[in-house]
């Protein structure tokens, strides 16, 4: 418990993005690259797209104006020679029309120093035919003469004005299909940085996926290891590393603890079985102890029995004695079983003098009577030291 406080001191409480997070962060990455570069695409599509259909307008536009004026020209001579074939106010109305086509056009002098060139010979063409054909147009209705005159001056000027439109047309489809090149290059350009954009994403993509699955896999496979060193009984496992915070670091720190806790589990039920065996082994000394203590009270009994069975045996002699009338044999019977009762007698090893002397006066009798005259005696002691021990 103690080794386990101190890992998760060690280790805190902290923070941590997990495998989900990195993926979800992973992908994020990728979707917004992936639609920066599908941006970049659209982007440059839609330039080139646009300046395209810039040059289509102004080549549209100034075939506009020359058929425009073709027709224009066909409808004046025809009016010329006929004022009846068609009303003048149409006419009026294309000449409106001519002159807001030929304004439109102006702004196609800051193409290039070509276009601008024949823009602005156009421009001075329109601002000479358009008041002469006017006139001439005019004339005619009015029954004027000399209306000819003008229409044939307004006529060449329209020819030259045509030359113009045609002129600028070809610069136009010339400047166009330099531009389509250029913008052409310019996607091709912008297609190779998008396919060395996405390589080299992909690329990075790989990285980071063996990274991700190195990060996953690597702990995994040492975890594995750990935990069939720990199946064959090796308690002794080394702390795994731990250098993210995710769930496969989680999972290997609480790995470690766990075998610290099994391996401290373990040593504390070896501990108890030692203890246990030791209290077992102290049990049977105490069981051996108590059957010789059993045995030495048997034995104890048994010699205890024995000098009661004299004891009672020379009593029954004294009463013989007594009763046959010879008390020599009586009195030294008696003096015997004294003797006897002196010896079982329990209460310590220490007596007092009185009996001690009793016992010797006893011992001394007995012996009188065996020696007889050979043997005198005589016992001299303080009677104040009866109560002594000894």
């Amino acid at each position: 418990m103690a080794e386990q406080t101190e890992l998760r001191q060690k280790h805190g409480i902290l923070h941590h993005i997990g495998i989900r997070g990195k993926l979800l962060a992973f992908l994020a990455i990728a979707v917004v690259f992936i639609v920066a570069l599908e941006l970049v695409a659209q982007n440059a599509t839609y330039k080139a797209a646009a300046e395209y259909e810039q040059d289509l307008a102004h080549y549209h536009l100034v075939h506009k104006l020359r058929v425009a004026l073709e027709s224009f020209r066909q409808n004046s001579d025809r009016f010329i020679k006929d004022p009846n074939s068609i009303p003048i106010e149409n006419l009026y109305d294309a000449i409106a029309m001519l002159n807001s086509l030929a304004s439109s056009i102006a702004p196609m002098e800051e193409l290039s120093v070509e276009a601008g060139f024949e823009v602005r010979a156009i421009g001075y063409g329109f601002d000479a035919y358009l008041p002469v054909l006017s006139r001439s147009l005019s004339a005619r209705a009015s029954g004027s003469s000399g209306y000819y005159a003008d229409f044939a001056r307004a006529d060449r000027i329209a020819g030259y004005i045509d030359t113009y439109l045609s002129r600028l047309l070809g610069v136009l489809l010339r400047d166009g299909e330099l531009r389509f090149k250029i913008i052409a290059s310019r996607m091709q350009n912008i297609n190779k940085i998008i396919l060395f954009g996405i390589s080299i994403a992909g690329l990075l993509s790989l990285v980071y996926v063996f990274l991700i699955s190195n990060s996953i896999t690597k702990p995994i496979r040492k975890l594995a290891a750990a935990s069939e060193k720990l199946a064959r009984g090796e308690l002794e496992i080394d702390p795994l590393p731990r250098k993210s915070r995710d769930e496969v670091g989680v999972l290997a720190e609480s790995f470690f603890i766990m075998s610290q806790n099994i391996r401290l589990s373990i040593e504390n039920l070896q501990e108890k079985a030692e203890l246990e065996k030791k209290l077992h082994e102290e049990k049977l000394t105490l069981l051996s102890i108590g059957k010789a203590l059993r045995e030495a009270q048997f034995m104890n009994l048994q010699d205890q029995m024995r000098p009661h069975f004299l004891f009672n045996a020379l009593n029954s002699i004294a009463r013989t004695a007594l009763l046959e009338k010879a008390k020599a044999t009586e009195k030294l019977a008696i003096s015997l079983s004294k003797l006897l009762r002196a010896t079982i007698k329990e209460g310590g090893p220490y007596i007092p003098l009185s009996e001690e002397v009793d016992i010797v006066q006893e011992y001394l009798a007995f012996q009188k009577a065996r020696f007889g005259d050979r043997f005198e005696w005589h016992i001299i002691f303080d009677p104040d030291l009866n109560a002594c021990r000894i």
